[in-house]
């Protein structure tokens, strides 16, 4: 019957001997609640990037390419690299795909190291699918370049910076209007200027994926580099300089690359095209500079109809990829035909008839001209006479069974096929019609008088923006 009592004196005892030995021994435990809640976050942090997002970073940089692209083998990044546009919530970027309007601003970027070492790193975010028309390849373009970033454990470079976007245009404020209150897809500036640590070599320019045919996605891969320790920062006069002596080397030993084929605007000279394409590729950079790739992540994303409101806001050229015309003058005197049916509209293309959209569908007739005589055209010639013979003889037996002209069986052949043009379906839209449903921008192709025209007569072009 004492069992119970004694087995409680006995606990309580035990107790009282942990207890003193706990009061009199010395703790080597935080008791820093903050400083525990950081530990405890880091932790269960780093488990979860290592058991979730590193299997899907190599296995997509596998199936997206990115492996031979931007890495020579699979890596399992020692840092833990996360990426977050306004609009997104990714714990890690391993190939989520985004409408180019969600990235007009730069990303967040949290880089977390997890052995408490402290470095300097860059950060280099470049577009892997770069047409280059000359070669028929893709080839890199630097869209943000940070150097000398100082990290040590954790660090946040907060998003929001865009320096090149210019204001929202009539399009942008329709989008946003008509989104309500999802922000989403068009994200405003922030209310003040984002500081960004480290040296800033290349601002962030917002992603701009051209329209191809057949669609291509454009990929993004984003790495985050550790410098070399005890070389101090990188020397940026240095490295500006040597951007330089690689465009006037392609020129002298005419190995030309992306940046010796673009247009070059007053837009594309403030943005820095031809340097951003010159310090790519960013495993040939890396090689230069000594860097080490510690953490990477990658995304992409394709043209869709905002696209060509970012090239406007940004100023820059918009090619537009496919066939060299045969003759272009020829083309370039449609494209101002169209661009005067476009200002002649009398109203927006959403409140036009039907008939209306139809007779701009099908454009403007070519004026004849007397082509010359040719064993083709005199074949052809003779192919017709053959197709109205048949044609007549046919009428003719028609006519004599029902009894009627050859002439009126003819009318009647006509009229059936009028008719059934006239409820096929629409023919695709002609160079003339397409024009003319495109807003005619300022200092563009499409103007009948400007830089961009008088510079297509006078020399061979790559890109054709309609």
């Amino acid at each position: 019957m004492c069992q119970a009592p004694c087995v409680f004196r006995h606990i309580w005892a035990v107790s009282r001997i942990h207890a003193s030995t706990l009061t009199y021994r010395p703790t080597t435990v935080n008791t820093d609640a903050d400083d525990i809640n950081k530990d405890i976050f880091r932790s269960l942090h780093a488990k979860r990037y290592k058991s979730y997002v590193i299997p899907r970073l190599l296995r997509q940089s596998e199936a997206l390419g990115i492996v031979g692209d931007a890495l020579v083998a699979p890596l399992s990044p020692p840092i833990y690299l996360e990426v977050n546009f306004p609009s997104t919530k990714w714990f890690g970027a391993y190939g989520h795909p985004i409408p180019p309007n969600w990235a007009l601003y730069s990303p967040e970027v949290t880089i977390t190291v997890p052995d408490d070492s402290e470095g300097f790193y860059t950060l280099m975010m470049v577009d892997l699918d770069r047409v280059n028309v000359e070669s028929g390849t893709f080839e890199e373009w630097c869209h943000w370049l940070v150097t000398d970033i100082p990290v040590k454990s954790r660090l946040v470079i907060p998003g929001g910076s865009s320096p090149f976007l210019g204001p929202p245009t009539d399009d942008t404020r329709v989008a946003i209007e008509s989104a309500k209150n999802n922000m989403a897809t068009h994200p405003t500036a922030p209310e003040t200027p984002v500081t960004i640590p480290g040296n800033v070599i290349f601002d962030y320019v917002p992603l701009h994926p051209p329209h191809q045919n057949p669609a291509r996605h454009s990929r993004y891969f984003i790495g985050a580099y550790r410098q070399p320790q005890g070389q101090g920062q990188i020397d940026v006069a240095a490295l500006k300089k040597s951007i330089q002596e690689k465009i006037a080397s392609a020129d002298a030993t005419e190995t030309r690359g992306t940046f010796e084929q673009m247009y070059i605007g007053e837009a594309e000279k403030k943005i820095q095209t031809q340097e951003r394409a010159a310090v790519t590729p960013s495993w040939g950079f890396a090689k230069t500079h000594g860097l080490e790739l510690q953490g990477y992540g990658f995304f992409t994303s394709m043209w869709n109809l905002y696209t060509p409101d970012i090239f406007t806001r940004l100023g820059i050229h918009e090619p537009v990829y496919g066939e060299l015309p045969k003759n272009p003058k020829q083309f370039i005197k449609q494209v101002q035909t169209a661009s005067e049916m476009f200002a002649k509209l009398p109203g927006p293309l959403t409140t036009l008839e039907v008939s209306e959209l139809q007779h701009i569908n099908k454009g403007t007739k070519a004026t004849p001209h007397k082509p010359r005589v040719t064993m083709k055209t005199l074949e052809v010639e003779k192919l017709k006479q053959d197709d109205q013979a048949q044609l007549r003889a046919r009428a003719q037996k028609i006519a004599e069974k029902e009894k009627s002209s050859v002439d009126d069986v003819l009318k009647t052949i006509a009229a059936k096929e009028a008719e059934w043009q006239q409820s096929a379906k629409l023919p695709r839209l002609t160079t003339i019609g397409a024009v003319s449903v495109v807003k005619n921008k300022v200092n563009d192709v499409a103007t009948a008088d400007g830089e961009k025209t008088a510079q297509a007569k006078t020399r061979r072009y790559k890109y054709l923006n309609v």
